[in-house]
């Protein structure tokens, strides 16, 4: 019975040549981008679920709005927002902030080198964490000094 259906399929592939290498090519090209969209939309629902308590994290996300329309989104929120939600909902745990503050200055960090120079250099990416940072996420471990 198969064998009698690849028959059939065969014949019609090589009596309509244009017609099917269309129809194949809509074909391969449907399911690729199919595969594409799937691919992308598993990468988006992964974002950071890579954390020990990634089910229980949530983002507040700043929106303004001026007479009812979008001005813009930031995923950021403001300083006491976190602390004003442990205060009003129960069902918050715990919370941290983090903002750049690279921006309004230029961060310079100094090093004396093992032959006594003092080594400068400028930092880009300095952030300001609020909060327990390391026991919500727990990607990074701070390392403890070691004394001698």
């Amino acid at each position: 019975m198969w064998k009698n259906y690849l028959l059939v399929a065969y014949r019609n592939l090589l009596k309509h040549k244009v017609f099917s290498a269309i129809n194949l090519f809509g074909l391969a090209l449907g399911m690729t981008a199919s595969l594409i969209i799937f691919q992308y939309v598993r990468f988006e629902f992964s974002y950071d679920r890579f954390h020990e308590k990634s089910d229980r994290i949530y983002r507040v996300q700043h929106d303004r709005y001026i007479d009812g329309e979008l001005q813009y989104q930031k995923a950021q929120s403001f300083i006491p927002t976190g602390e004003a939600m442990m205060n009003e909902y129960s069902e918050v745990e715990d919370y941290t902030t983090m903002f750049r503050i690279s921006n309004e200055s230029d961060i310079v960090m100094t090093h004396l080198a093992d032959n006594g120079e003092m080594l400068r250099f400028p930092e880009k990416e300095v952030y300001h964490v609020k909060g327990k940072f390391f026991e919500v996420f727990s990607c990074i471990r701070p390392i403890k000094p070691i004394l001698i």
